[in-house]
């Protein structure tokens, strides 16, 4: 009675106290929001303060990284076609500024299929009960989130040298030819 007296003081005072039980398949649950632990605490759900939620199994964060890859479908399209037309033209004799393209389109990819990571990071820290509080989740989002910034940064950079390259040559042969005629 005692500590169940202290575990309704403290999901009262804005932390959600879980008690650890587990399902058939031995996981442990987990809360996921505080809204169902105020209505357990309160009664609705006929519950003596021990709250029990849903488990976060990979189903759920495939959930996260379907609708995430959705969203990204139209870039990754592009993308992937970009790659394909960098790769024949620099099957075709390409030269420095294809290879850049190739790269650029690259890197693009990764990045875009790298993106959702934070957001299931995020889920999962959560989840197990790691990140405890937003200071720390929004730190371990940064140091997964920096590195996506960085291969984006690169591949813009390797797109707009391709493009650099190949209209400073696209002068110099225009030149070359009005000079030459």
């Amino acid at each position: 009675m005692k500590n169940e007296k202290a575990d309704n003081r403290a999901a009262g005072a804005g932390t959600c106290v879980v008690h650890p039980s587990t399902t058939a398949f031995g996981a442990r649950k987990y809360l996921l929001s505080s809204v169902e632990a105020s209505e357990r605490r309160k009664g609705v759900y006929g519950g003596r303060g021990e709250i029990e939620v849903a488990t976060m199994e990979l189903m759920d964060y495939l959930g996260v990284l379907g609708p995430a890859f959705l969203v990204r479908s139209p870039m990754l399209v592009a993308w992937i076609v970009g790659i394909v037309l960098a790769a024949r033209m620099r099957k075709r004799g390409g030269g420095k500024a294809e290879r850049l393209l190739l790269i650029g389109c690259c890197l693009m990819l990764a990045q875009q299929l790298a993106s959702p990571c934070p957001q299931v990071l995020i889920l999962w820290l959560i989840a197990e009960r790691i990140g405890t509080t937003a200071a720390s989740i929004g730190w371990a989002t940064t140091m997964v989130a920096i590195p996506l910034g960085i291969i984006g940064l690169a591949g813009i950079i390797c797109l707009v040298c391709a493009f650099w390259i190949k209209f400073r040559t696209s002068l110099r042969s225009d030149s070359e030819l009005k000079g030459g005629g």
